[in-house]
């Protein structure tokens, strides 16, 4: 660093007296590692279940036409969720 210079130092940067690099990696143990993983599969397999119903081949559909579908889809979700559509 320049000694002539003032160089101010981010609130956001410093925890602990300390300044932490953004770069840096954070240090994990193997068994966190597993730990995520594990949450990450337990994720997927749930989310696997109700994604394909809001997925479309869009470059299959016409615009009107993935409208229509979308449509028809948040309704069928609605009712199952028994939630009303905020329009």
């Amino acid at each position: 660093m320049l000694a002539s210079v003032e160089h101010l130092r981010s609130k956001y940067l410093q925890q602990s007296g300390r300044e932490l690099a953004s770069a840096d990696a954070t240090p994990r143990a193997p068994d966190e590692a597993v730990r995520l993983t594990r949450q990450a599969q337990w994720f997927l397999s749930a989310f696997s279940g109700i994604t394909g119903h809001f997925q479309l081949r869009r470059h299959m559909l016409s615009a009107s036409d993935w409208r229509r579908e979308m449509t028809a889809r948040f309704a069928v979700w609605n009712e199952i969720t028994a939630t009303a559509t905020a329009a």
